[in-house]
């Protein structure tokens, strides 16, 4: 069974509130394709959901899900919202066991500007403690860290291209793990 860009509709099933995947892309095309290879494997009505552009399910069906494929900004507004839906993404993210991302290099892009200036305002922002500069991927996966009080929380970051910067890049946003799961010291 393949899934279009709506997903499944179908209720929560109760033995899917174990861990859950969560594989981020990069875009609504690449989501979808993940969704549909990660449907074959898992066929249950359900199972896989998918949130990006034009393809955002109800907040509850979520719960139900084992693999959520997402863009990190819908996944991200859906956390934001009004009402019951954050709460409902708050829950599914403290559900994350397995976190994918899928084209590393394109969703924590890193800046190439070395310019003075350019230092100077990002050592300004980064002691203001500001997230302006951070990308919607770079605040997905902090929230993931952060809802995640699970010990085996696992991370897979893939790409064809990934460069040291952005090596560099992820190990800073797994720093501020408050259960110090990839590093001694939070």
């Amino acid at each position: 069974t393949r899934l279009g860009l709506a997903g499944a509709t179908e209720a929560p099933q109760p033995d899917a509130l174990a861990g859950k995947v969560l594989v981020v892309a990069p875009t609504r095309e690449l989501a979808v394709q993940l969704a549909n290879e990660a449907a074959l494997v898992m066929p249950a009505p359900g199972a896989v959901q998918i949130v990006a552009v034009g393809a955002i399910p109800e907040a509850k069906l979520l719960l139900g899900a084992s693999v959520i494929a997402c863009t990190a900004p819908e996944l991200l507004a859906l956390l934001d919202s009004e009402g019951d839906a954050a709460g409902v993404v708050v829950s599914v993210l403290s559900q994350v066991r397995v976190l994918v991302l899928d084209e590393l290099d394109t969703l924590l892009p890193v800046s190439t500007t070395f310019s003075k200036a350019a230092a100077k305002r990002r050592q300004a922002e980064h002691k203001k403690g500001g997230d302006s500069a951070a990308v919607p991927a770079e605040l997905l996966v902090r929230a993931v860290v952060e809802a995640s009080s699970a010990g085996d929380l696992q991370l897979l970051a893939a790409s064809a291209t990934v460069s040291r910067p952005v090596r560099f890049k992820l190990a800073r946003v797994l720093r501020r793990d408050p259960l110090a799961r990839w590093y001694e010291c939070p």
